[in-house]
C-alpha cells in the first residue's frame, strides 16, 4: 500500500513538473539561447518576474515581464530569439555603432505617478509649469523614453513631452 502511494506521488510530481515545463519557465537557463540572449540585450540588470511560454501560429513565444515593469516593460521574444511586438518583428538598425530598437505600429503608454519620475524629468516640469497641476502623466517606450505630461488646465499649460534625461522635446 505505502508502494502504491509513493509511486502515486512521483507519478503526480512528474506530471505537474511536465504541464510546468510547457507553460512556464523557472531559470533563465532552461530558455533557447537565442530567448536568453535578447533578454541580455534588452534588459541588461533586469530583474525578471515571471516567463511564460505560449504558442502563436504554431510557434513558441517568451513573454518576459520583470519586477520593474516601468524601467523593463514586458519583452515578446520568438523561440528562435527575435525580438517581438504586436506580434510582429522588431526591426533593429545600427546607427554609430549602438543597436537601436525601432517597434514598429502601436506604442503602449503607462500611466506614472508622478513621484515615480526621474529627478531630471521632475525639474522639466518644474521649470516649464511651476505652479500647474499635474493631470496625467504617461512613459512611452520609443526608440527612447518619452514622459508625456499633461495639466489640470492644458489652456495655461500645453501638454509636455519630456525625455528621461529632462530635455523638453515639445509642448503641444
Amino acid at each position: 500500500m505505502k508502494i502504491q502511494i509513493a509511486i502515486a506521488a512521483i507519478a503526480t510530481g512528474l506530471l505537474a513538473g511536465c504541464a510546468t515545463s510547457e507553460y512556464g519557465v523557472a531559470e533563465l537557463r532552461d530558455l533557447p539561447f537565442g530567448v536568453q540572449r535578447t533578454i541580455v540585450e534588452q534588459a541588461p540588470g533586469g530583474d525578471i518576474a515571471k516567463v511564460v511560454r505560449r504558442t502563436d501560429r504554431n510557434e513558441a513565444v517568451y513573454d518576459v515581464s520583470f519586477h520593474d515593469p516601468l524601467e523593463y516593460p514586458t519583452l515578446h521574444i520568438a523561440g528562435d530569439g527575435t525580438l517581438l511586438a504586436n506580434g510582429r518583428p522588431v526591426i533593429l538598425h545600427e546607427s554609430a555603432g549602438a543597436p537601436r530598437v525601432v517597434v514598429p505600429e502601436v506604442v503602449t503608454p503607462m500611466v506614472v505617478e508622478p513621484s515615480a519620475l526621474p529627478v531630471a524629468v521632475l525639474n522639466a516640469i518644474r521649470t516649464q509649469a511651476p505652479n500647474a497641476k499635474i493631470a496625467d502623466v504617461d512613459k512611452e517606450v520609443r526608440p527612447q523614453i518619452i514622459y508625456e505630461v499633461q495639466f489640470a488646465d492644458p489652456s495655461l499649460n500645453p501638454t509636455l513631452h519630456i525625455s528621461e534625461d529632462g530635455t523638453v522635446i515639445d509642448a503641444k
